[in-house]
């Protein structure tokens, strides 16, 4: 006594009078097309650059902080290593403008980033003056796990083949700086002194 009812689910039918228009990509002149284009794609494309943007300011605020830490310390080879650290920073983040940049988007302004440290940098900046070179170490550490959190969050998301490989590079070399300043810091510990 079961009754089977089947449907057929496909596209709906279109109306006559629908069918012979051509789509909009068809007719909008090309400048509307662009406009219809970027309009369609902004979500995708404001969330990889937002996060791209994110590294950029983290890259300024590790310059600073590097910069800070370098004028802060005695030790001459400390002070080199911090130096190298700002420098790369700064070749960085103007990597990553000229990256965002070729990928459509609007790169962080630098002169709009300078001043405002991120969370992870803020410590260092209170930690430079009157601090041991020990404690200065310490905080550029946490600084760098910050600089590679942004990192990591830009790779989340889904991010053009070039800016992504400039992103990996960068990452790569930031875990090495990571790694070298917690050396830094567990060298000074055990032995009073950092072996550059």
């Amino acid at each position: 006594m079961g009754v089977s009812l089947h449907l057929k689910i496909g596209p709906a039918p279109i109306h006559p009078a629908f069918s012979k228009r051509p789509a909009l990509q068809e007719t909008a002149p090309s400048s509307i097309q662009s406009k219809v284009s970027r309009f369609l794609t902004a979500d995708t494309s404001n969330d990889y650059i937002s996060a791209v943007n994110s590294v950029i300011g983290v890259c300024k605020d590790a310059e600073e902080g590097f910069r800070g830490a370098a004028n802060a310390v005695k030790d001459a080879s400390l002070k080199s290593v911090f130096e190298e650290y700002s420098s790369q920073r700064a070749e960085f983040g103007n990597e990553l403008r000229a990256a965002v940049k070729n990928a459509g988007g609007e790169p962080a302004d630098s002169s709009g980033i300078l001043g405002t440290l991120h969370h992870g940098w803020i410590a260092l900046k209170g930690a430079l003056t009157g601090h041991s070179e020990h404690q200065i170490l310490e905080e550029t550490e946490r600084g760098e796990d910050f600089s590679l959190s942004r990192y990591r969050d830009a790779l989340a998301h889904e991010v053009p083949t070039d800016l992504r490989s400039v992103l990996e590079r960068q990452y790569q070399q930031v875990q090495s700086a990571h790694t070298r300043i917690k050396a830094l810091r567990d060298s000074l510990a055990t032995h009073g002194s950092a072996v550059a």
